[in-house]
């Protein structure tokens, strides 16, 4: 397989976060200077990654080598997940049930906000009332989640509360199962790697349309960090109806790791994304099979009328120009963080 030029450094770079991250890392003064140069270089490749805080950590604890853009990073992530600390505090003082997903992985990334799902509409009346106390104010109202901000140690935080993991009312990963199998670290809440895993798989092949080099990194060191079992980790996607995007997952980390590809007897399948550059993109059909194997699971719970409902709601999400934009290849816009 050709890779082209901006391909290979992320490849390089995942390869060596990927060994950071899970204690295998070896110090080298080449690779140090290979990935300032990258940074020096390549800057927007690495934002629209979501990589700079991890890049950060990498050169900081690996080689006390740090610039003022990635020290802005990490102390914002450093900032973001102390507010989430303090607001999980005062929702466990409450008896508010609350889980943080997607803002805080395996590894640290870019993030916009903090992402908590909240278990239904009295949690909601109570987290937006403490959020009040805490210095939060409103922004936005919206379908599919509640946006608050504050200032804080001169950063902007943003939060977001969500009712549902969906996209446009469409329901992609069932909330009671985030919350039956939850794990509490450092007072906030969390799902477990198993359902960190199959939402961020999820989350990215159905909601965002691309695949970012902190996506797969974070989906490898999960993997590693907490020694997920395969077998289960497929089982549980074939019962929520997510096995394609795993599959697009396990795929493209069996093309950059190659005992993976061995663990996993060279799986392989229909051209499932376009692997040209980060971030990458799945190919429409994989897009649209992803939904139509999810509907298909969704109507062995759920009445017609309410997947109907949800499926016709979907092009609202993202919007049509969106849509648009995917389908003709244009590059997956990111969002911008308020520094």
């Amino acid at each position: 397989m050709r890779f082209n030029r901006n391909l290979l450094k992320c490849i390089f770079l995942y390869d060596n976060l990927k060994k950071f991250y899970i204690k295998k890392y070896r110090k080298d003064e080449k690779t140090r200077d290979i990935i300032i140069s990258i940074l020096n270089k390549d800057l927007e490749i690495l934002r629209r990654n979501k990589i700079l805080v991890s890049l950060g950590e990498l050169l900081s604890k690996g080689y006390s080598y740090t610039n003022e853009i990635l020290s802005q990073r990490v102390r914002r992530y450093e900032i973001y997940y102390q507010e989430a600390c303090r607001i999980f505090q005062k929702f466990d003082e409450m008896g508010v049930k609350a889980v943080c997903i997607k803002s805080f992985t395996s590894i640290p990334k870019d993030i916009a906000d903090i992402d908590i799902l909240l278990y239904d509409n009295r949690d909601l009346k109570v987290a937006e009332s403490l959020l009040i106390e805490l210095g939060y104010r409103k922004r936005k109202k919206g379908v599919e989640q509640h946006l608050w901000t504050a200032i804080k140690n001169s950063v902007v935080v943003d939060v977001e509360l969500h009712m549902n993991v969906a996209a446009a009312s469409y329901v992609y990963y069932p909330k009671a199962v985030l919350f039956s199998r939850s794990e509490k670290r450092d007072t906030i809440v969390f799902p477990s790697p198993i359902d960190s895993i199959l939402l961020l798989v999820a989350h990215a092949v159905m909601k965002d349309f691309y695949i970012t080099l902190a996506d797969l990194l974070d989906f490898e060191v999960t993997l590693k960090k907490h020694k997920v079992d395969f077998k289960r980790l497929n089982s549980e996607a074939a019962f929520l109806g997510l096995t394609l995007p795993l599959q697009v997952f396990w795929c493209i980390s069996s093309l950059f790791n190659s005992n993976m590809y061995e663990e996993l007897n060279a799986l392989k399948f229909f051209s499932i994304t376009k692997l040209n550059e980060f971030p990458l993109r799945p190919n429409m059909h994989t897009v649209l099979l992803s939904y139509l194997y999810l509907t298909a699971r969704k109507l062995k719970h759920e009445s017609l009328r309410s997947v109907l409902s949800q499926t016709i709601r979907l092009p609202s999400g993202k919007g049509i120009d969106y849509f648009i934009k995917f389908a003709f290849g244009g590059k997956p816009p990111v969002k911008e963080l308020t520094e």
